[in-house]
């Protein structure tokens, strides 16, 4: 079998590994969950605290259902059992070996965060005519 040389001493590249009468199977590493992902995960849950009492202060109303239930208590007392919860699907999801679910939740939380920016944009712009 010929072997390219620049890959001579190093892994069998997958066009070789199929190769032959038998296939041998190509283990993938699982991902790896970093610190970034986390801090991430956490500054986005704050920034989703400030923007939104911030906008709960300008006038605007909670959206999530959820959340405005749990806002009965007072919203930072609601906000505080919400992000709670968030951070218990942290642990559970870091517990599990699901990083996957970390990442997809920056994703939704940056736009969630992103929204509330929106708010409070809209909020200001509909006051500063006042």
């Amino acid at each position: 079998m010929n072997i390219p040389p620049h890959t001579r001493g190093n892994a069998v590249p997958e066009s070789i590994v199929g190769a032959g009468t038998s296939q041998v199977p190509v283990a993938r590493a699982k991902p790896e969950l970093s610190n970034r992902v986390i801090v991430v995960f956490v500054a986005l849950q704050l920034l989703d605290i400030i923007t939104t009492l911030l906008g709960l202060r300008a006038g605007a109303h909670e959206a999530n259902f959820t959340v405005a239930w749990f806002m009965q208590l007072g919203p930072g007392a609601g906000l505080l059992v919400a992000k709670f919860l968030g951070y218990l699907i942290l642990v559970v999801a870091v517990a599990t070996g699901r990083t996957r679910v970390i990442r997809k939740l920056n994703y939704l939380f940056a736009g969630i965060v992103t929204w509330n920016l929106v708010v409070l944009w809209i909020q200001r712009m509909g006051t500063a005519g006042q």
